[in-house]
């Protein structure tokens, strides 16, 4: 039996509602720093790997764990990184306010083959993602992972675990009744 933790970033820049430049490199505030570390000191389990995206703000939260367990190997997994579904150009120096119109009609849509542009993704390309990262973490021989990544992201893996017959339509509308995890919240899942 595997043991993951998928754990979410800390609070950053955009989720304090703040405009943002780039998805990619948004830091976490002090409060999202504050989470991460006091995360790392509530736990009282051993990782035998701690994976996490690309992203900034994953990298920031997953360092108080790294700094706890300086001998577990860390690893950066670069298709872990959060749903981008609007593309990044047009979402540049906007606040999740701004955009909410453009949120609303994409999920409302509900196509799972859409791409909004340069640099986004469809829904299709988010699920096959997720289905390469749980496949990975299977494959690992590592029996405890900790995964620090993205709301979206942990949202669709766990999705993938409890409802891997859906068809996409219903996927992509169950996905989007799924409550998404709060900074520095994290889910376990047993793997076999």
């Amino acid at each position: 039996m595997k043991e993951i933790y998928l754990i979410r970033h800390g609070e950053s820049v955009g989720n304090a509602g703040k405009s943002t430049d780039d998805h990619r490199t948004m830091p976490l505030i002090e409060s999202g720093w504050e989470q991460a570390r006091t995360l790392a000191d509530r736990f009282t389990v051993l990782p035998e790997l701690i994976a996490v995206s690309p992203f900034t703000r994953a990298q920031q939260t997953s360092h108080p764990f790294q700094e706890k367990y300086p001998d577990v190997p860390v690893e950066t997994w670069a298709e872990t990184y959060e749903f981008t579904y609007l593309a990044p150009a047009t979402c540049r120096n906007t606040t999740a306010a701004e955009r909410l119109p453009r949120v609303t009609e994409y999920w409302e849509s509900c196509d799972p083959d859409y791409v909004d542009g340069d640099g986004a993704e469809s829904f299709k390309a988010l699920v096959g993602r997720a289905n390469r990262t749980m496949a990975k973490l299977q494959e690992r021989s590592e029996k405890r992972i900790f995964l620090f990544s993205h709301a979206m992201f942990i949202t669709c893996c766990i999705l993938l675990t409890k409802q891997p017959d859906l068809d996409w339509t219903n996927l992509m509308r169950e996905f989007r009744q799924m409550p998404l995890p709060k900074n520095t919240e994290f889910t376990k899942l047993d793997l076999d």
